[in-house]
């Protein structure tokens, strides 16, 4: 039943308090604690105001304790997430999370001393639940792609790719075409050192091109148009403006 109602003409429900204590705020049958229900933006924004002569704006606070009864004030642990704000969308039977945004602890908590990462995550097309797409860790560094907390340690920006192929990759445009002027960086896991490729989509002509300009492989060796199997691996002609030294780069080696 309900302990209090809000009536407005016509008889119609503008807001109820239940006896379980949720309250809706144009809707009968609040699912949760505060449920605000409406059919255009005037009905269903809720709005926080302040207005004082000074820098400070309004709050909305979502905290955490690890307490099991009202007003605990327990310590939590490192990777609780402390709050989370999620978007939804109906999918003709049921919400169905679209993305969030999450407040982790992300070290060790103390008295006055709360380190904190905040994740955010989308849900992939033909996915029900979100997955992490880009953390900010206590430390200031930013990781983007599928990550988790234990990615982070020393890493001030690192990429994830979400392929089985384990590609990452930073695009560059130079046009608003989605292919036309675009150049990559491009990491990936094809050799067991790891590598970093940098490819460009197009030659000069603007006829396609995604052949491999040059590699680093994580075992030092590099390659020019080509994977290397040397420390200087070069796929076609080469035209040197200076001197080319073989051996220990000192005057007695030979020069060519």
């Amino acid at each position: 039943g309900d302990l209090i109602r809000g009536m407005a003409q016509g008889n119609n429900t503008k807001w109820v308090v239940k006896n379980t204590g949720a309250m809706g705020i144009g809707t009968a049958s609040p699912s949760y604690k505060l449920s605000v229900e409406g059919t255009d933006a005037a009905s269903s924004e809720i709005s926080v105001r302040r207005n004082s002569n000074d820098v400070n704006g309004s709050l909305l606070g979502l905290r955490k304790s690890r307490g099991t009864s009202v007003g605990s004030s327990t310590i939590v642990a490192n990777n609780d997430y402390v709050g989370q704000i999620s978007f939804y969308g109906q999918d003709g039977t049921n919400d169905i999370e679209a993305a969030s945004i999450r407040g982790y602890v992300n070290g060790i908590p103390g008295t006055n001393d709360m380190p904190g990462a905040l994740e955010f995550r989308t849900t992939a097309d033909g996915a029900s639940s979100s997955s992490s797409r880009m953390t900010i860790t206590s430390a200031g560094n930013v990781m983007l792609g599928n990550q988790t907390m234990e990615d982070h340690t020393n890493q001030t920006l690192g990429l994830r790719g979400t392929s089985s192929s384990g590609v990452s990759a930073i695009t560059f445009l130079t046009t608003s075409s989605p292919t036309a002027g675009r150049s990559f960086a491009w990491a990936s896991n094809y050799t067991a050192h790891g590598a970093l490729d940098l490819r460009c989509s197009e030659n000069k002509d603007g006829t396609p091109f995604h052949t491999r300009l040059m590699t680093f492989v994580g075992d030092g060796k590099v390659g020019i148009g080509c994977t290397p199997d040397e420390m200087l691996h070069v796929a076609s002609d080469a035209k040197v403006g200076g001197t080319i030294r073989v051996g220990d780069g000192s005057a007695a080696a030979p020069s060519y």
